[in-house]
């Protein structure tokens, strides 16, 4: 058995070392015991040595954040260490502040280390120093700081705790801020999210109004600041300012640096004659937004703006919008009450969807019912909401004009137009229109209240046309309950991946066959209606015309529960009617039922009963079922010809002349045959020049007459477009041809798939009708030609390689070619025909460069030009005529050509500086142009 000294030596041991971290020596003591384990104490001895609080942190390998690695002059410092739970602790003095603690210990789940950090700050920030405010404070007012306290994850989470108090007209706030922060690599080196921790305070102190007081630690820009934000409010007289975001701040690596700031302000001034207020709020990314109202009597005004410059390319963006109410006359059907304006500089704006019309920022301020956008709108209320809808972006402009009307004093109506430009093109018209029964009652007083939002919109890039009205959910009839919904819609694509595509339709495209990819989101034309606690109806109905087919469907519901009991009426109805092929579809329900729901024992049992009928109706040939549902017994009735529910083909000459009439002789069509070889007319393929066309001469030849096409073979580009998609291409030259592959398609009308039409393309020479090499390979510069397919967009209910579906989408298939010449695109000389050039002929073609480059050739000796513009101009008048190289060439041009053989020139030797435009420059005849 131990005695009790034994036990003593087992249980604890200590040593007593000293060591130094950078030159700071420091005594230590190490135990070690079952509780702890290892313990490392330890305290610093010299006094003489100005220590730093970060770079003690650093010798033992502890991670601070940015914005809490700063220098902390230490006057002591205490330190331990417990190995069994590798817990870390420091205690500090820390000069100008107060006690500093820091405890870490190790996760060991995550092999990671939490430190918390807390820091006595003793320090007090003036109200007296605060511009305009502070002459309203006394001299004891201020913020007392009391500790700083962070608990922190490294690359995980911080979270930030502040102690402190707001003393002003001997009354004391406390301040208790707290806030956590998600941390990552690059916020652990530089705080960048500028969090401000908001606390509402709502309290008056004499003319002095302070609404809320936000606290922010800030570690970027390579510094470590306190911010303390008031919003905050002073009246003298009838004038009132509001300041937002008005700040002080102090360094926490220099408290003696102080700095104040301002985020926004706002001025008002209200009389009995006229009311003016204006704000201006400045964002971090140093945007200006204001607002402006003036009204007097029944003129009022009101203007929203916004500047800055552009990150990265310090362009300037700018936009304004100005609302004017004033009743300005009309006939009663458009009597005009206020208009608005604006343009934006590097703006663009961002279109609502069609239910949220009447919330859009331009459209609500310009009929007085915006909550954020008013003549008491705090600044940064308005900035948010403008940046949600009208952006910064280079290089796009927008305009917009805005008119209120009133409609017979009934229809109460804004519309906004808009115009986009720049990098991209679009025309937007926005309008609210509100209906009140009895006339302009407000809403809780009227029986009838409809409200309906219209979008148009106009985009030529994206090919696109669409225009849209919806009623809002506000709208309702006789009680708020009773809602009314429904819109309608047109829609034509003629570019793009849905081109050719178009829609119509009154209340959307609902059917439960068709899936709604690109066309618009439309409400159904509807009531629904909470009659009482006890009884409700609904009612829904909708019309819709697309390319491939026309639908329909209307629903009702009748609802009434008491209690356990419930009973239901519903009926409804879908129609679908498809052409080419011929193809309808019609299904009709009706259900009356009633359900009681009864408690047995422990369970809940329900009896139902329920009598529904549904009528299916679909052909050709005519066929259908009908299906009686009862709740003993159910069973279906068929009758008609039974014939299946997928489509019927239709022949070759109905398909034709229902979507190609032009494109085929019908003299040659033949109704049965699978061969459509030589039905096609003329007219199914066109060809046309689009570039190189330089004129056309009619020419007469035994009474014929025909139009030839003089053509620039360096520029020319030739269109040969069909009405038919073709699968193949084929370049005729003598025995050999030349194919490209299209895509594969059918006929879904027809029954038909991997139908194979091909296109062959033959050019031969007029007068001898040889015909010439065509050739598509890009690559090879020898060739004569490029040749590229035109593609274009194509419905797939007519061209699809799978049968026909409600939802057939469009594909890309080829319907032409072009064909351009594969030659050197360097300027060339075309010789006159008559002998001398027009001067529209000389301007018609001329490339214009931006800039010019020249290399002299190898065989002409490099020859030094004067730049001095006046010696230019003596040197141009000087050889523009007395030339013997250029009248070499003339004369040789003459006797070869028949042109003239003297140059005319009645200015330009004599004057030539009122002839040109610019100073040209003088180089060696034959040297290379290459355009800059």
């Amino acid at each position: 058995m131990k005695n009790d000294a034994e036990s003593a030596l087992e249980n604890k041991v200590e040593l007593f070392a000293e060591f130094e971290v950078y030159e700071a020596r420091f005594r230590i003591v190490l135990q070690k015991n079952k509780e702890v384990g290892v313990k490392v104490s330890g305290h610093w001895v010299n006094t003489d040595y100005t220590f730093v609080f970060s770079k003690l942190a650093r010798y033992f390998d502890i991670e601070l954040p940015k914005f809490f690695d700063f220098e902390l002059f230490i006057k002591k410092v205490e330190l331990s260490y417990a190995s069994n739970q590798s817990e870390l602790a420091f205690f500090a003095r820390i000069k100008g502040f107060g006690d500093l603690k820091l405890d870490s210990s190790l996760l060991s789940d995550i092999n990671q280390r939490r430190y918390s950090i807390s820091l006595d700050f003793n320090q007090t920030l003036y109200l007296k120093q605060i511009p305009i405010i502070g002459q309203f404070c006394y001299d004891t007012d201020g913020f007392h700081f009391e500790s700083i306290a962070l608990d922190y994850l490294p690359h995980q989470n911080v979270v930030f705790k502040f102690l402190s108090k707001l003393i002003i007209m001997n009354t004391e706030l406390p301040i208790n801020a707290k806030y956590e922060k998600r941390l990552t690599e690059r916020l652990m080196n530089e705080q960048q999210d500028k969090t401000i921790c908001w606390l509402d305070v709502n309290k008056a102190f004499s003319v002095l109004y302070l609404s809320r007081i936000g606290v922010m630690l800030d570690g970027s820009d390579g510094d470590s600041r306190i911010y303390l934000f008031l919003d905050a409010s002073f009246s003298i007289s009838k004038v009132r300012f509001d300041f937002y975001e008005l700040y002080i701040s102090t360094s926490l690596k220099n408290l003696k640096d102080i700095s104040f700031g301002l985020s926004g302000l706002l001025v008002s001034l209200n009389t009995s004659a006229f009311s003016l207020s204006g704000g201006l709020y400045k964002t971090n990314d140093d945007f200006y937004n204001g607002t402006l109202s003036l009204k007097i009597g029944t003129f009022s005004l009101d203007a929203l703006a916004s500047y800055g410059e552009l990150k990265g390319s310090n362009e300037k963006s700018f936009f304004a919008f100005c609302m004017i109410s004033v009743p300005i006359g009309g006939p009663p059907f458009f009597y005009v009450n206020g208009f608005a304006l604006g343009f934006g500089i590097n703006r663009s704006i961002v279109l609502p969807e069609l239910n949220k019309i009447a919330q859009f920022p331009l459209v609500a301020a310009a009929r007085g019912e915006s909550k954020e956008i008013s003549a008491k709108s705090e600044p940064n209320k308005v900035l948010t909401t403008l940046n949600q809808y009208i952006k910064p972006e280079s290089g796009q402009y927008f305009a917009t004009a805005g008119i209120k009307f009133l409609t017979f004093g009934i229809l109460e109506s804004f519309a906004l137009l808009s115009i986009e430009f720049g990098n991209s093109t679009k025309v937007s018209l926005l309008g609210l229109s509100t209906a009140t029964m009895p006339p302009l009652s407000k809403y809780d007083q009227s029986i009838i209240f409809a409200e309906l939002a219209l979008k148009a919109t106009f985009d030529p890039e994206q090919g696109e046309l669409l225009i849209m009205a919806a009623l809002t959910d506000r709208s309702f009839l006789f009680h708020p309950d009773c809602k009314l919904t429904g819109g309608f819609a047109v829609g034509f694509w003629y570019k793009g991946d849905y081109s050719g595509d178009f829609i119509v339709t009154i209340g959307g495209v609902h059917h439960p066959d068709f899936i709604n990819i690109h066309y618009p989101t439309i409400p159904k034309l509807g009531i629904s209606w909470i009659i009482n606690n006890n009884t409700s109806v609904k009612g829904s109905g909708y019309f819709a015309l697309t390319p491939s087919c026309i639908m329909a469907g209307i629903d009702i519901a009748l609802t009434f529960e008491l209690g356990n009991l419930r009973a239901w009426l519903s009926a409804g109805a879908q129609f679908l009617i498809a052409w080419k092929p011929f193809f309808y579809d019609v299904n009709l329900y009706v259900s009356v039922g009633a359900s009681y729901s009864l408690k047995i024992l422990w369970s809940r049992v329900t009896f139902k009963i329920e009598l529904g009928a549904n009528l299916h109706i679909w052909g050709p040939e005519f066929s259908g079922t009908a299906r009686i549902s009862w709740f003993i017994i159910s069973f279906t009735i068929s009758f008609g010809a039974n014939s299946s529910q997928t489509r019927p083909n239709i022949q070759w000459n109905e398909f034709v002349e229902s979507f190609i009439p032009d494109a085929v002789d019908k003299k040659n069509v033949q109704s049965n045959s699978t061969s459509i070889h030589n039905q096609f007319s003329a007219d199914v393929n066109k060809i046309s020049i689009s570039n190189g066309l330089i004129m056309q001469i009619l020419e007469e030849h035994d009474a014929d007459q025909h139009i030839i096409d003089i053509v620039d073979g360096f520029r020319l580009l030739i269109n040969i477009e069909s009405q038919l998609p073709f699968s193949k291409m084929s370049f005729v030259h003598e025995d050999d041809s030349y194919g490209l592959e299209g895509n594969k398609f059918g006929i879904p009308p027809m029954g038909l798939q991997d139908v194979n039409i091909e296109l062959e393309v033959t050019l031969s020479k007029a007068d001898s009708n040889d015909v010439i090499s065509l050739d598509s390979k890009e690559e090879d510069t020898s060739s004569n030609f490029i040749i590229q397919p035109i593609v274009k967009n194509a419905p797939a209910a007519l061209w699809g390689n799978s049968p026909i579906t409600l939802n057939s989408s469009l594909m890309n298939l080829p319907f032409g070619i072009t064909i351009s010449s594969n030659t050197d695109k360097s300027n060339k000389n075309t010789i006159p025909k008559e002998g001398k050039y027009s001067e529209s002929d000389l301007l018609d073609h001329e490339i214009i460069p931006r800039g010019c480059n020249y290399t002299v050739p190898d065989h002409i000796p490099e020859e030094t030009f004067p730049d001095d513009p006046k010696r230019i101009i003596e040197a141009l008048e000087e050889t523009i005529i007395n030339n013997d190289y250029q009248k070499n060439i003339l004369l040789l041009t003459h006797d070869i050509f028949d042109t003239e053989s003297t140059m005319k020139l009645t200015s330009l030797d004599k004057n030539a500086k009122s002839v040109l435009f610019a100073v040209p420059k003088l180089r060696t005849i034959g040297s290379k142009q290459t355009y800059a």
